[in-house]
């Protein structure tokens, strides 16, 4: 099983479905993740959702806090434990900036490294670009990006996934939609670019009107 030939909307989907687990805040935004080994019989190794684990947790840091539990190791340490398919379903953008407490999700996925130092998880697919609402504008996509992971836009659910990461916020006059809206298009036209062989998804991938972004449709 190959990148191109897996259903990246089913996948984004179950970390949708995770995201409604969210305890709803105003103070945050409602993601679910989900780690997927396409090559594993069983390819989700490892889902989670904002606020699963202790300590103000975000949806990508409980998937790792998980699987190292379940690997008996540290987080930090998760590296040599995951398939090298491994592949990072979320359905908002990690992070670049948290206003107190834990690291950003792109600081932890960077920090994951194999024995021989390469990136642990070289894949990102996202459902939609983080609003401005907390930290201002995010440039996590452009960060890994630069340290070579692939981000890769699986268009197709943004409106579900904006109203369950906006749960417990207030909506008014409208701005709600008009964020999910900007929020929706950002990602469709500036998500993502890939730092890796695009002929590996050649046939269903359409470069963004930026030109230095990708869409994957199937």
């Amino acid at each position: 099983m190959t990148f191109d030939s897996l259903n990246h909307k089913q996948y984004l989907q179950i970390a949708l479905d995770e995201a409604a687990k969210s305890p709803p805040k105003p103070t945050n935004f409602c993601v679910g993740a989900a780690l997927v080994s396409p090559s594993r019989n069983t390819r989700v190794l490892v889902t989670g959702y904002t606020l699963e684990c202790p300590g103000n947790t975000h949806a990508e840091q409980s998937c790792f806090i998980k699987y190292a539990q379940s690997n008996g190791c540290n987080e930090e340490n998760i590296g040599d434990h995951l398939p090298a398919d491994t592949i990072l379903y979320t359905t908002m953008e990690p992070c670049n900036k948290r206003s107190k407490g834990n690291a950003p999700c792109v600081d932890r996925i960077l920090s994951l490294k194999r024995s021989d130092g390469s990136q642990a998880i070289k894949t990102v697919v996202v459902g939609v670009s983080e609003p401005e609402t907390f930290v201002g504008v995010n440039e996590g996509k452009k960060k890994l990006t630069e340290a070579g992971i692939a981000v890769v836009h699986v268009p197709g659910l943004e409106d579900d996934i904006l109203e369950v990461a906006t749960t417990g916020h207030a909506k008014e006059d409208g701005q709600s939609q008009h964020k999910r809206t900007e929020s929706k298009n950002d990602m469709s036209n500036d998500i993502v670019g890939m730092n890796w062989n695009l002929s590996k998804v050649s046939s269903n991938v359409s470069k963004s009107m930026w030109g230095s972004g990708a869409t994957y449709t199937e």
